[in-house]
């Protein structure tokens, strides 16, 4: 299965992609399988497996995806544990505003060759901290230095530098309970040629809308237990209705 390959001809296509970004640290053993088999339900592109976790766990969650249908399933690079055999592909992230190398390349370099033992092809990804309202883990634990929401000419300088890196795409980070603004998604998509990833779980239909409109290209569901799965049901069909 050439993932990549698929996911760049839908982008190519001007389609929408959807992924479910599955936070299994903090799902439980026991709702695992049936979180799982509802976004399988409700067709979503990719299913991305994150958090910090043991290995093993990441490779019976990529296993048990794999049996119960025939989507795409990544991992994000977060550490060792996160490299299993079992996933189709695994994110490689650069995170483009931290003053920690450790995130900027230390993880990748360190990583490197066990992700080349195991076999996995790689995807790399251009991750960008915006500001973000209150303090969350997204900002602090890297050292990131939060692009200001309105400050559209400085995004557009660390997107520059995800295009020049061969990313795929960018993820557009303010924290998982807040927004992007719909003004930085516009100015990244008119001035720099590479997807936008948008995530978050105050998405809705509604203002999915406007970061479609904006230029977004790929839309982030976060899943940490069933409540989060109440809004996907709404999002991916609107989805689904065509092109952009």
């Amino acid at each position: 299965m050439n993932v990549r390959n698929l996911i760049e001809q839908k982008l190519d296509q001007n389609k929408l992609i959807h992924m479910t970004w599955l936070d299994i640290e903090k799902i439980t053993e026991v709702d695992l399988e049936p979180i799982l088999e509802k976004f399988f339900q409700q067709n979503t592109d990719v299913v991305v497996l994150a958090g910090v976790q043991t290995d093993q766990i990441y490779d019976k969650t990529a296993r048990l995806a794999k049996e119960m249908g025939s989507l795409p399933v990544f991992s994000f690079l977060t550490d060792y544990f996160s490299i299993t055999p079992n996933v189709d592909r695994i994110l490689v992230g650069y995170l483009l505003n931290s003053s920690d190398s450790y995130y900027a390349l230390d993880l990748q370099i360190k990583c490197a060759p066990l992700i080349k033992l195991s076999g996995v092809e790689t995807i790399p990804v251009g991750y960008m901290i915006l500001e973000q309202n209150g303090t969350t883990l997204c900002g602090w634990i890297p050292r990131a230095h939060p692009v200001p929401s309105k400050d559209v000419e400085l995004a557009i300088k660390y997107a520059a530098v995800a295009k020049l890196k061969n990313a795929s795409f960018l993820i557009l980070d303010a924290g998982k309970e807040n927004l992007v603004d719909v003004e930085i998604v516009r100015g990244l998509s008119e001035q720099v040629n590479i997807p936008i990833a948008i995530g978050g779980r105050k998405l809705s239909k509604n203002n999915i809308k406007e970061y479609v409109s904006a230029g977004a290209n790929i839309i982030i569901s976060y899943v940490s237990s069933d409540r989060d799965l109440e809004n996907i049901s709404e999002i991916i069909p609107y989805l689904k209705q065509g092109n952009k």
